[in-house]
């Protein structure tokens, strides 16, 4: 835990450091407020408990539940004792402990009162509760195969260290896809870190062929994964590089740990943006094309790791250190974000006068138009609109 803090701190300064560097205004931010106060609530009450369903932390099922069922009169109250028996349904369903006044001590709430929440499916799906959801496929039982099926264009042959294998030749089959995880799926072209464990060290490849090995009715699956080693990081991208080596390996698919975010190295290859996308309208190409950007050396590539998905994997491939803010950086960082602050308010303080101005010479010029007397030859004014 202490050493999981000690890097949440480092950060949480670092993301506030580049934030109030482009502008103080964050300040008024509560939620950014909130950070500062982050690593001390969790090394005081622990990590954030992320038990609410969807019936607890929409606000909007429980206020159109309480003004259905509130009598109008007094709206607030019946909001804030619904919110509060949720509270306590969701306490008590948890074997929260709670104090007995009669024996003056505390104790944990007994199983007869959470088997009416865990045995009763009707009570589950009326609080928001989704068995599967919560209950998904073992990690035991992936890798599994996925429905999408292989295209002609991607059929291979057998590679060598397959064949070799102590099993007849009908039961290797490529396929096109096939799942690692609850949220990973794997095919041709996708990058994957491999290792034995993701706490040891891992290795960056591409996927090239995914084959199903059946044998004695045992169905297992190992992929033909492409080797990429790590250069340093780029200085554009402040990015880890991989580069593409000539070397490729068959695996087996549990050494997979999970996919990530690989993008092209465009600014190392200066790829170049033309109209030469093909525009599909019902599945079918027509003349009409869009831009799209061609890359060029395609053996550079950088980690994405910006990216959302499994950033903590991404964090142990990419293996970069997170520098430490120091006193005279953050006075730096304070002093330029204010200066981008009190710019942009400035700014829009000349917008509006210039607004002002505007507007009071367009009612000026109106006012004129109004008291302009209209010429005896036309009293219908003609000639003034056709001026």
């Amino acid at each position: 835990m202490e050493i999981f803090l000690i890097a949440l701190q480092a950060h949480i300064d670092h993301f506030l450091y580049h934030l109030i560097k482009s502008s103080a205004q964050w300040v008024n931010k509560p939620k950014v407020h909130m950070l500062l106060h982050l690593v001390e609530s969790i090394g005081r009450f622990g990590l954030a408990v992320l038990f609410a369903t969807e019936k607890f932390e929409s606000f909007n099922g429980v206020l159109r539940k309480a003004s259905a069922h509130s009598n109008k009169q007094a709206p607030g109250r019946d909001l804030a004792t619904l919110f509060d028996t949720y509270g306590s349904i969701r306490f008590l369903f948890s074997g929260g402990t709670i104090y007995d006044v009669r024996t003056l001590k505390t104790r944990q709430v007994s199983k007869m009162v959470t088997s009416v929440f865990l045995e009763n499916q009707i009570i589950q799906k009326s609080m928001g509760y989704n068995f599967d959801a919560s209950h998904p496929t073992r990690v035991e039982d992936f890798p599994i195969k996925t429905v999408v099926s292989l295209r002609k264009e991607d059929q291979t042959t057998l590679p060598n260290k397959l064949a070799d294998l102590d099993t007849k030749p009908n039961n290797i089959s490529q396929i096109a896809q096939i799942q690692i995880n609850k949220h990973d799926q794997v095919h041709k072209g996708v990058f994957v870190a491999v290792g034995h464990n993701c706490v040891g060290e891992l290795a960056v490849g591409m996927i090239d062929l995914v084959w199903e090995v059946t044998e004695e009715g045992q169905k297992s699956y190992v992929c033909k994964v492409i080797a990429f080693k790590q250069k340093g990081v780029d200085d554009f991208y402040e990015m880890q590089q991989l580069v593409r080596t000539r070397h490729s390996e068959v695996i087996s698919a549990r050494l997979l740990q999970g996919c990530i975010n690989v993008q092209h190295n465009c600014h190392l290859g200066k790829c170049a943006v033309h109209v030469s996308k093909v525009t599909l309208m019902e599945r079918q190409e027509t003349t009409v094309k869009t831009w799209q950007v061609e890359h060029t050396n395609i053996d550079h590539y950088i980690i994405n790791t910006a990216s959302l998905h499994d950033p903590q994997l991404h964090r142990k491939v990419s293996n970069l250190t997170l520098p430490t803010v120091s006193p005279s950086q953050w006075k730096e960082c304070i002093s330029k974000g204010f200066s981008v602050w009190s710019k942009t308010t400035d700014n829009k303080e000349d917008e509006e006068d210039e607004d002002d101005e505007l507007e009071f010479e367009h009612k000026q010029v109106q006012e004129e138009a109004d008291m302009a007397p209209l010429d005896e030859e036309s009293p219908n004014g003609n000639d003034i609109m056709q001026a």
